[in-house]
């Protein structure tokens, strides 16, 4: 097993166990699209060269094996896709999204998440000025079923509070 000597390192796990679904967190506050998945958010970066900002999750849930997807298009019965807001009244639009290595510029970004394994997602905001230092609301258009089959849900994973690390 691998364990970082680097002080304060903590591994994805730890920080899950450290968090609740809802529960406002190291920085700003989460609100899963469902009660019956958990999100984490893991970090949210800004890079400096390519004026964007990029939140990274981890989803998990107890359910059986779900298809969860990140969606950017506006005909689905669901709120403007998925954008980001910042304390200046600034609306910001997406770059890229992934669920696992599954990823998409546009339309959606899907995968299989197993039950009771966490898998990695991210959306990539673009436009956004150095200056800008953090994001009062994100809004993520979700998706979600059964893998094999299932009703077809739309929800939106909210964020709001969040300071941007630049790099």
């Amino acid at each position: 097993e691998l364990v970082s000597q680097t002080a304060g390192f903590h591994t994805t796990v730890d920080k899950m166990k450290a968090s609740d679904t809802n529960a406002s967190q190291e920085n700003g506050t989460v609100k899963s699209f469902s009660p019956k998945f958990k999100v984490k958010l893991l970090s949210v970066t800004g890079n400096k060269v390519e004026q964007t900002v990029t939140l990274e999750f981890l989803i998990s849930h107890k359910l059986v094996h779900q298809n969860v997807c990140f969606v950017n298009y506006e005909y689905v019965q669901i709120d403007n896709g998925i954008k980001a807001y910042d304390f200046e009244g600034n609306e910001y639009f997406v770059k890229n999204m992934s669920v696992g290595k599954n990823n998409d510029t546009f339309f959606a970004a899907c995968n299989k998440i197993p039950t009771e394994v966490p898998m990695k997602a991210s959306v990539t905001f673009k436009q956004i000025l150095p200056s800008v230092k953090g994001l009062s609301f994100v809004s993520i258009a979700t998706s979600f079923r059964a893998y094999d089959d299932g009703n077809l849900e739309y929800k939106n994973l909210e964020v709001s509070n969040i300071s941007i690390n630049w790099q």
